[in-house]
């Protein structure tokens, strides 16, 4: 994905994390790990307070939204560690088609995305974790049929 000087990426299983190693080091330790990894925990810490909070609600099967106050944090480094995430689930080749989504993560300063993209954020509250890689879906709307390409990672406490 993100090499650097001629660095590979090392495909090795390990029980850590999600198991998988693809980035460079300087992707995984600087640009996540330093970078945006300590946001990412702050939101997964409010993540993991709403779900326990809907989990003591007395109504709980009854509750479609929830308020939420968020601390002053900085919100796109929390995406940035997501639109990584994505990455990495990915092949090589969907990160080279997909050169704004790589620049995004490597440029600490950049912000926003093209329009062509749309990230979503739900609350998700089930003992699994699961991803997947690119994907199409099919919106059909009366007699028009709309396909759009689909990635995406469900680890609790966000899908």
């Amino acid at each position: 994905m993100l090499f650097e000087a001629g660095e590979r990426a090392r495909w090795l299983n390990d029980q850590r994390g999600s198991g998988y190693f693809v980035l460079c080091d300087k992707c995984n330790n600087e640009r996540g790990g330093n970078w945006y990894v300590p946001e990412f925990r702050e939101w997964a810490s409010l993540g993991a307070d709403i779900v326990n909070d809907i989990r003591e609600h007395p109504e709980r099967e009854n509750i479609e939204a929830v308020n939420l106050k968020v601390p002053p944090s900085y919100p796109v480094r929390f995406v940035k560690q997501v639109v990584l995430m994505l990455l990495v689930i990915n092949t090589s080749e969907f990160a080279a088609e997909h050169e704004p989504l790589r620049r995004f993560v490597a440029e600490r300063d950049l912000v926003g995305l093209p329009d062509r993209y749309r990230l979503y954020l739900g609350i998700y509250d089930e003992p699994l974790a699961r991803h997947a890689g690119l994907y199409m879906l099919a919106h059909f709307d009366g007699s028009t049929i709309r396909a759009f390409a689909a990635t995406d990672i469900l680890y609790p406490p966000f899908s």
